[in-house]
Order: structure tokens, then sequence, then C-alpha cells
């Protein structure tokens, strides 16, 4: 179910005791609350045990072209190479060339400004995340040679409301833990007392999640895979 920022809004001030059932916030403590919501995501944002899933997107690849801006900033012009929701991290990626898909290792700073000759045309290998702001920058190794396809796996995270009613679909366990989490955030600026079960709940719903995102996938004991997207410091010599 699709959830506004309104309704968790409402339902921690509930919580809070500032509002009864029935009633909903002013103008002007829907907006403040609305900044306490996004400013909590933000914080989540910062650490990868809110991170509830990695996503696997396909871009299109421009021929003799080797660094793209990736993101969506409303109102921010030129808009990024690739509109989506900026990574946090990507943790895998390759390229697919006549249905042959060739990993791509992921680099860091260090490798890139090691690599001689940068200016190399033909199917890409490495890739370099930089997460910078407002779009994140990817550059690959080589050139690409051919508007091939990118498939590009990234952490992904919630993402701040945009407005009291915007709407998106939170992951299991995501809506009581905003509610909760912004209960205590607020109940300073209303001098409302945090009562003993909504903290015990925030840390018990808190250490769920932590559990549910960290906990490793099944591996399959049958079959040895190869780590395609293992992270490189150095060039080899």
């Amino acid at each position: 179910m699709a959830v506004t920022a309104q309704s968790i809004i409402n339902k921690s001030l509930r919580l809070l005791g500032v509002l009864a059932s029935g009633e909903t916030t002013t103008a002007s403590e829907a907006e403040d609350s609305l900044y306490s919501l996004n400013s909590i995501i933000d914080s989540f944002s910062a650490n990868p045990q809110y991170y509830f899933c990695t996503q696997a997107e396909q871009f299109t690849l421009v021929s003799t072209q080797n660094t793209y801006t990736i993101g969506n900033e409303p109102g921010v012009s030129p808009a990024a190479n690739f509109v989506t929701a900026r990574p946090i991290r990507i943790v895998g990626a390759f390229v697919r060339v006549s249905n042959v898909d060739t990993p791509l290792a992921l680099i860091t700073e260090q490798y890139w400004t090691n690599i001689a000759k940068k200016a190399v045309i033909g199917t890409p290998q490495k890739l370099l995340y930089r997460p910078n702001l407002p779009y994140g920058q990817i550059v690959l190794y080589p050139t690409p040679n051919a508007a091939i396809s990118i498939f590009i796996k990234a952490e992904r995270m919630i993402t701040k409301y945009a407005s009291l009613i915007s709407t998106q679909y939170l992951p299991p366990g995501y809506q009581r833990l905003l509610e909760l989490s912004l209960a205590m955030e607020l109940a300073p600026e209303y001098g409302s007392q945090v009562k003993p079960e909504i903290l015990a709940n925030l840390r018990a719903d808190l250490d769920s999640l932590i559990r549910t995102n960290i906990q490793p996938l099944p591996v399959n004991k049958t079959d040895n895979i190869p780590n395609t997207n293992t992270t490189f410091n150095m060039p080899p010599i």
C-alpha cells in the first residue's frame, strides 16, 4: 500500500497525544513535520543497514562516451544521462553485446588514476562510480565502441517525500519505523514525553529491520559462481 507523508505525520502525532483520532495538523505543523520526516530519511541514507534492496536497471551507452551522470533531481538542468534514483553504491554491473554479457570490475579512484592510457576504445571491462551530487558519475574503461546495453545493480533506500500528499511504497517495517522515529523527533517540539512503550517498540522494530536487511542470501552449494564484480584498487602491473 502506498503511504503518504501526511498519514505518517498524523500517526506520529497521535502517538504523542498531540492529535486525537480524526484530527489533523495545521498547515504550519504539517510542513514542519514534513521537514523532520525527510531529515530522518536522509539520516537513514547514510547507514547501509537501512538499505532494503539492490535493484538492477538497464541503460544504453553512447559510442565513444565513457562518462555518464546518473540520478533524478527535478528542477536540475540538464537531466542526467541515466534518469533513475541516484545510487548510494553500485554493487555490480555488466554490459551486453550480441546477447553475451561481460561483467564489469568495480574499480577505485586510485585504480583509475593509475591507468596510463585512459582513451582506449573497446568493450568496457571496468566501472568507477563517483557518488557526486546532485548526480552520481559513472566512468567506464575502456570507452565503449558502440551503443550497447549496460546493466547496473545498485543499493536502494526509501526516498524523501516531495510533499505532504506524496506517496511511496514502503518495504515491510519501514512505515512503522518512520512513524515511531518521527514521534521521537517531534516530542521535544511539542513538549511531549515519549512513552516507554514507544521507545521499546522503536528499538525492537529497528533490530528486526536491520536483521532482515543484512541477512545473507542462501548459498548455492552445487555451483561455484565467480565474484565478477570485485573492487580493484590498483591496475595490474
